[in-house]
């Protein structure tokens, strides 16, 4: 929220209904990657319905420089090399 807020410049970039919306899609994305794929461990399924979620609510509005430092600013906080690899791999979307 706090990276949505500065890097957008807006107080509303990230709101309590995109917070909201953030939980609704992990529990859909962690429910398809568990019936998708049996070898994945909670933690992965887990970690990869958070970076879904946050790529449906904000990495998709974000230009290209934003969406580096957004990746930048996951594998520095809180997500770890598996989320950042992952969000790496989507900077090729238009």
């Amino acid at each position: 929220q706090n990276f949505m807020r500065s890097t957008l410049k807006s107080e509303s970039a990230a709101s309590q209904r995109d917070i909201m919306r953030i939980f609704k899609f992990m529990s859909f994305f962690r429910a398809h990657i568990k019936e998708t794929r049996a070898d994945c461990s909670d933690r992965t399924c887990n970690a990869r319905a958070i970076l879904l979620s946050f790529a449906m609510c904000y990495y998709l509005g974000l230009n290209a420089e934003q969406r580096k430092r957004f990746a930048s600013e996951i594998k520095r906080r809180m997500l770890g090399d598996l989320l950042a690899e992952s969000v790496e791999g989507l900077a090729g979307l238009p």
